[in-house]
């Protein structure tokens, strides 16, 4: 079986589309899934370089976006039950950019989801976030006494649409072929709704 962990870009401008079939994703020079994943983080106010001493770059699970109500001031969505996994980092980030090289796992566990809204039960796929913090407390795992500084993804402060993503890049786990997933947001201009459009992976 080929590493099936594939990026998205979810885009928050794009047009309000309803696909009632599932049309196959595209993917650019895809060679069985991307296997490493490098990027840097530099945040953007001053005052928070001085926030910790070990910044840490991770890939979350964040199936607790399907769970009303499951959404954390500190940990956002990410399942704390499920593994994490961690990014090799350089760099000072009191006076430069940390890089970061995540090598990503075959299985990197986590809650499937079937999302494709159609009537059919699917193994479905897992969703996961890139997420930049430093290590407070013990192991550079993030637990439930811990926070996310920055994610890859955004959320709402809308009160009609508070905390459901609004844009930004996750990651896709498929272990099985054939698996729908959002391409984009439907007419209600939310992800993970039945009007959403649908892509195969």
């Amino acid at each position: 079986m080929t590493r099936a962990l594939l990026p998205v870009l979810l885009f928050a401008l794009l047009s309000a589309t309803t696909l009632h079939a599932q049309e196959a994703a595209t993917f650019i020079a895809d060679d069985g899934g991307v296997t490493t994943i490098v990027g840097e983080y530099f945040p953007s106010t001053p005052s928070f370089r001085d926030a910790g001493s070990q910044p840490v770059v991770f890939m979350g699970d964040i199936s607790n976006i399907f769970v009303d109500g499951a959404f954390d001031f500190s940990t956002e969505n990410l399942n704390l039950d499920s593994p994490q996994a961690l990014a090799f980092t350089q760099g000072d980030i009191r006076t430069e950019p940390i890089q970061y090289t995540l090598p990503l796992p075959i299985n990197p566990g986590g809650v499937l989801t079937d999302v494709d809204n159609d009537s059919n039960a699917d193994p479905g796929v897992g969703v996961y976030t890139i997420n930049f913090t430093f290590n407070g407390i013990g192991s550079p795992f993030v637990d439930a006494r811990e926070y996310i500084a920055y994610s890859s993804i955004t959320y709402s402060r809308d009160f009609a649409t508070l905390y459901q993503i609004n844009g930004g890049k996750m990651l896709v786990f498929a272990p099985a072929d054939g698996q729908g997933f959002s391409s984009g947001f439907g007419a209600d201009g939310e992800l993970f709704t039945v009007d959403d459009p649908i892509v195969t992976l």
